[in-house]
């Protein structure tokens, strides 16, 4: 080979070993890169997260404000709310005070009423006497007359007259203004009970002639004979008479009446003559 050509070889052998120096340079400067390309990656992922990290919060502080509002007008309309229910209770509570003083008063007229009905009227006239409330009895009959106004008897008498009594409606009959109810009455036999008093007080004549009062002695007899506990009964059917005064029925006092509360009285009175 000529020197010409070794040069040549030379040169050329030359040339690709700085091509290949040159190749492994690149190699090597592009080794350095790819770590410092990698911590810039994972330097930016780590900015990355920390920006999201920071957006985060921002959005759950941001809620948390909106929930905060939330609950404060939440509340503010339960307040609210608890505000109109407490005035809405103070003024129903009167408003249903109001409407059971009305029904109660109602319900009164309607029992002033229907104590206006003759059977009602009658019941609650012979209840009071059996009772010996006379006073309240009086309020049952017309005019408030005093229905043993032409008998004298004391309280205690009086008390023994219809302890026993009781009775039986067994018609009524309205018209217009009046009424007539017919009724059964069973109570002690006055009749018997004049009887006895008079055999015991023509009995004791000796005090009669002594100047003892024979009325005093007549009272007397008749309470003895009333306080008997298995006294003589009778039963009569008779018709009490009622009158409508001021919207209401009134038991009439008259001879007819007295027949029925004391049967026999009238009888026996009528012997004496």
């Amino acid at each position: 080979m000529s020197e010409k050509e070794n040069k040549e070889n030379q040169v050329k052998e030359t040339a690709e070993t700085k091509k290949e120096e040159k190749v492994i340079k690149e190699v090597k400067e592009e080794t350095i890169k790819e770590p410092k390309a990698v911590e810039a990656k994972k330097e930016s992922k780590t900015e990355v997260k920390q920006v999201e990290k920071k957006e985060d919060k921002k959005i759950e502080k941001d809620n948390n404000k909106q929930n905060k509002k939330k609950f404060e007008v939440k509340t503010t309309k339960q307040q609210n709310n608890k505000t109109g229910d407490t005035k809405k209770a103070s003024w129903i509570a009167p408003t249903i005070t109001i409407l059971l003083v009305l029904v109660v008063v109602a319900l009164l007229t309607v029992m002033i009423v229907t104590s206006s009905d003759p059977k009602k009227t009658v019941d609650g006239f012979l209840t009071n006497l059996k009772s010996g409330d006379f006073t309240k009895a009086q309020e049952f009959v017309s005019e408030n007359k005093d229905i043993l106004s032409d008998e004298k008897f004391d309280q205690e008498t009086e008390a023994l007259l219809f302890d026993k009594m009781s009775w039986k409606i067994t018609k009524i009959t309205k018209e217009d203004d009046k009424a007539n109810v017919e009724i059964e009455i069973t109570n002690k036999n006055f009749d018997t009970i004049i009887s006895n008093c008079m055999k015991k007080l023509l009995g004791d004549f000796k005090s009669v002639l002594s100047g003892s009062s024979v009325e005093k002695n007549m009272e007397k007899y008749l309470t003895e004979e009333l306080k008997n506990e298995q006294p003589e009964m009778k039963t009569v059917t008779k018709t009490i008479e009622l009158v409508k005064e001021d919207k209401k029925w009134k038991v009439v006092s008259n001879d007819e009446l007295i027949d029925s509360l004391l049967p026999g009285f009238q009888e026996a009175i009528n012997e004496l003559g």
